[in-house]
This record gives structure tokens, C-alpha cells and sequence, in this order.
């Protein structure tokens, strides 16, 4: 499975290589790569499209340098269109949560922590699963990955010593504030809404409901009623003749056949 390792900056670069050689050690399905493998004498744009076209997991090397660097921001944008199953994270070297802005906020982070490396390694371990690659079982990835993980928290460790940042990412309070104020306004904004469609579906069902009573009942008092109390009469008996005998003359003709009967 390509995993697609986005870099700007040396320090990030850097982060990026050990990264590459790293994931190769701990899944060796993974097949990372990184701007720098374009072979000389080939088109940069065409491969570069290419290879986001064919990555099914896209990783952004963050560090304190590179935060507002236009290229991160738009390889970024070009990975959340290419992969569409949101397998895209960042990867925080030296900086916090707290210290990324949108659009690269909009994605999942990963910490220069080891739990969170670890849960990092068996997402891509899912991610090569659903796409029918070799994944590990994950007894098999964690003992793994605690044969590798030191190899790479020193060699980042040995980025972060020997390659200071230039620049403090650290934020403005002021500018923290008004954007979680817009975004508390925008959580307003869309419960607002949500109460209100909610209001106008109750509103809408209540009426069919009624609607629907109002006419069962109409049907039911304007259909004629399927049987009613009174007894049927007894239909009347054919007479020798081909007629019908009243009531009177079949009770003489039962009290006739009885005399005979007694004589």
C-alpha cells in the first residue's frame, strides 16, 4: 500500500526520510514515498500527480518551520482531494494541536508520542487490510513496532537537537480566541437550525396524522354498515303449485299432515 509523505523545510524533510524507513521496517507492505524519489529526467508534476492518484494513505510532516509553508498547504489540500476515505493525518514534531490553523487543523493528528505512533501504525495496518495488502496480526504489529520504535524516536530526537527551529509557532491569544469564538458561533448557528427543521417536521407529521384520522372517519360514517341487527325472515316455502304459502297456510299444512299422522 503507498503511503504518500508530505514534507516542506529540511527539518521536515528529514522527518519524512526517517518516517519512510521506519513504517517499510514495521509493515513491510507499506511502501511510503517522498518527493525526493522523482528519478532525474522525469516530469515532477506528472509523477507528482501520479503518485497522489495511486496513494491510499497520506502523512504531513508538521514542525515549528513549516506551518505556513504554501507548498505543505498544498500538497494538504491535494491529498484530502485524492484519498477519499479521510486516511490522511499530520504528524506534530515539535508543536501542539494548538498551534495549527485551518485547513491543516481539519485533519487527525499524530503526536511524537509513542502510543500515538502506535496507534498511527495500526490504522495504516487497517488501511492495508481494506485495501487487500499483506497486514500483520496485531501481536504480530505490536512487537513489531517495539522493535522499531526506538530507531525512530532517536533519530527524530536527533532532528529536533541538532536542527533548532527558526521561527515560534506559538499563536497570538487574541487570535486563538476569535477563532473559537467563530467556531462557537458556527456550533450556535447549526443547532439553531437543526431545532428548527426538527419544529418544522414535528408540525409537518402531526398534520398527516390528522389529516389521516379525519378522513378513516369520513370513510367510516359514509360507508353503508356491513350487517345490521334485525333477523331475516325466513324466506317463504314453494306451495304444490309452483307458488309461495303465507305463514297461514304453512301452519294449516303442518297442522293437516299431523292429523293424518295421528289417524
Amino acid at each position: 500500500m503507498q503511503v504518500f509523505l508530505s514534507w516542506s523545510g529540511d527539518r521536515s524533510r528529514r522527518t519524512a526520510e526517517a518516517m519512510s524507513l521506519w513504517l517499510k521496517q514495521v509493515i513491510q507492505a507499506l511502501d511510503p514515498w517522498m518527493s525526493p524519489d522523482i528519478e532525474k529526467g522525469k516530469r515532477w508534476s506528472i509523477e507528482l500527480a501520479g503518485r497522489l492518484e495511486k496513494a491510499s494513505f497520506g502523512i504531513i510532516c508538521l514542525d515549528k518551520d513549516n506551518l505556513n509553508e504554501k507548498w505543505i498547504l498544498f500538497e494538504a489540500g491535494a491529498l484530502s482531494k485524492m484519498i477519499t476515505e479521510s486516511n490522511v493525518c499530520t504528524f506534530l514534531l515539535d508543536i501542539g494541536s494548538e498551534d495549527i490553523e485551518s485547513p491543516l487543523a481539519d485533519f487527525q493528528n499524530t503526536k511524537f508520542e509513542k502510543e500515538d505512533m502506535r496507534k498511527l501504525v495500526h490504522t495504516l495496518n487497517s488501511a492495508c487490510s481494506k485495501a487487500n495488502d499483506r497486514s500483520l496480526e496485531e501481536k504480530v504489529l505490536d512487537c513489531s513496532f517495539e522493535t522499531y520504535w526506538p530507531r525512530l524516536e532517536e533519530a527524530l530526537k536527533k532532528i529536533i537537537d541538532e536542527a533548532p527551529p527558526k521561527s515560534d509557532p506559538r499563536r497570538d491569544q487574541r487570535e486563538m480566541l476569535v477563532e473559537i469564538l467563530g467556531i462557537v458561533r458556527s456550533i450556535n448557528r447549526e443547532m439553531q437550525m437543526t431545532d428548527f427543521v426538527s419544529s418544522l417536521v414535528s408540525a409537518k407529521l402531526r398534520a398527516e396524522l390528522k389529516n389521516k384520522l379525519t378522513l378513516g372517519l369520513a370513510k367510516i360514517l359514509a360507508d353503508p354498515p356491513l350487517y345490521d341487527n334485525k333477523e331475516e325472515e325466513p324466506s317463504p316455502s314453494p306451495s304444490p303449485s309452483g307458488g309461495f304459502l303465507s305463514r297461514r297456510e304453512e301452519a294449516d299444512m303442518i297442522e293437516e299432515i299431523s292429523k293424518k299422522g295421528n289417524g
